[in-house]
């Protein structure tokens, strides 16, 4: 437990400087003990802070001109004697506020509390969702140790981002990476995912050697099912990863996202099979073709749609990121089954 004694007030009237230059009250050691993705690693701990029996008009004269004040604030922090958060006042509010209120007057109640091993996109999230500009940051005893403002939680943004972003296309090196065997050690692993995933698939046409060689035709449309397949399952991953992220997708909600997703996937795969069931009716002048292409475009549209969510709720109920394995996961689903009803279709229908 942190000893707060050694961090009491300087009481007289121009306590201001003294205040925001006091020690905080969490030593080095703790901040340095944190997880490097906690809130705590990029805290700014030099804050505007005052005391609730301050008035609003003192305020505003020891802040005007104090060279030991940052300019780069938007919120004072009101405190107790032990630095226990009492709220805050914006910094636009001071400067109309009437000189003779009180700060325990003129403070607000902090309504999101940000702690210092929060971790940092749980933060980042607080701060998109309620538009704001800046937040203290309370150990679990509720006492200040410090502030986060948007500047400081944008890069926690730009930085989960990019990963994301590696994430979706199996790589975890989107930066310069020191060293050669770092960017293959990253990126390795997935190919030889993908390449397993290839050669399940080509296996599996090898059982359909013969309807290939009386059908021509299926050997033409399988890379289209296939692809259409992975594009609809990559964008129903993309939604569902991002609702993951935003906190959105709740488990209560999870029946909610399957179905909407199945209906989109149903929707689409009527849509494109009337499409592609015209364009195989023209080239290749045989309805069987054409119902065989349709009948897959719907059952792989499906399949793509329902796999798309399920596969990243399932990695995140198990404690992968699903924002990095998605991706894999629904390419290999969508090729290997999409090859197999295509190929499972056209021998039931045309031989």
């Amino acid at each position: 437990m942190v000893d707060y004694s050694d961090y009491l007030i300087d009481m007289r009237k121009n306590a201001l400087t003294d205040l925001y230059n006091s020690k905080p009250p969490i030593k080095p050691l703790t901040i340095n003990s944190l997880a490097d993705d906690t809130v705590g690693r990029i805290m700014k701990q030099k804050v505007v802070v005052a005391l609730p029996d301050w008035t609003c008009g003192g305020l505003r004269e020891d802040l005007t001109g104090n060279k030991d004040i940052q300019n780069d604030f938007n919120i004072i922090i009101v405190v107790d004697e032990k630095f226990k958060l009492l709220g805050e006042i914006r910094l636009s509010y001071l400067l109309v506020a009437p000189d003779d209120k009180l700060l325990s007057e003129a403070m607000t109640t902090i309504q999101h509390k940000i702690t210092m091993d929060m971790d940092q996109e749980d933060a980042a999230l607080i701060f998109r969702r309620y538009k704001l500009a800046a937040l203290p940051v309370i150990d679990d005893k509720e006492h200040l140790v410090g502030a986060i403002g948007f500047d400081d939680i944008i890069k926690v943004v730009d930085e989960e981002a990019e990963e994301d972003l590696g994430g979706l296309a199996g790589v975890t090196d989107v930066s310069m990476p020191p060293r050669l065997l770092d960017t293959v050690r990253g990126r390795s692993p997935w190919l030889f995912v993908n390449l397993s995933a290839a050669m399940v698939a080509s296996f599996e046409i090898s059982f359909f050697e013969d309807t290939l060689e009386k059908f021509i035709a299926l050997a033409v449309l399988l890379p289209i099912v296939a692809s259409m397949g992975g594009n609809a399952g990559t964008q129903t991953v993309t939604v569902v990863v991002r609702a993951l992220a935003l906190k959105q997708l709740t488990p209560g909600r999870a029946k909610e996202y399957i179905l909407r997703e199945a209906g989109v996937g149903l929707f689409n795969g009527f849509m494109f099979a009337g499409v592609t069931g015209v364009i195989s009716l023209f080239w290749f002048g045989s309805v069987m073709v054409a119902a065989v292409m349709a009948l897959a475009m719907i059952c792989n549209m499906m399949l793509a749609a329902l796999c798309g969510t399920a596969i990243p709720l399932t990695l995140n109920r198990i404690g992968i990121d699903p924002a990095i394995a998605s991706s894999v996961f629904i390419t290999t689903v969508t090729d290997i089954f999409g090859f197999l009803i295509f190929l499972s279709l056209g021998t039931l229908i045309l031989t």
